[in-house]
């Protein structure tokens, strides 16, 4: 496995996503699950994509490991503290930020 760069966030919400039957498929076939991540705070991005003290929605959840670590498919999310969790329909997870 290639390594993937680590980004440590709080004040995080963990977003199940609610899709059709269709875009679960989509996602099973990329290996993904319908899960995002969103954090209000970014502590440390190691690759230098986020400010410090900025927000982060992530890419899907390919792997969840240690009760803290949110795998997508390029980064590492560690998630610092105590955070949420909600139910949220795909079109406004992404109308959420536009």
């Amino acid at each position: 496995m290639p390594y993937k760069k680590l980004c440590i966030v709080k004040n995080w919400q963990w977003w199940d996503l609610t899709l059709s039957d269709q875009d679960k498929k989509l996602f099973a076939q990329n290996g993904q699950v319908p899960a995002l991540i969103k954090a209000d705070t970014i502590i440390e991005d190691e690759a230098d994509r986020f400010p410090r003290g900025g927000w982060v929605r992530t890419s899907p959840l390919v792997c969840f490991s240690e009760s803290c670590i949110f795998e997508t498919k390029n980064t590492l999310y560690l998630l610092v503290g105590n955070g949420s969790r909600k139910t949220v329909s795909l079109s406004a997870a992404v109308a959420f930020f536009n």
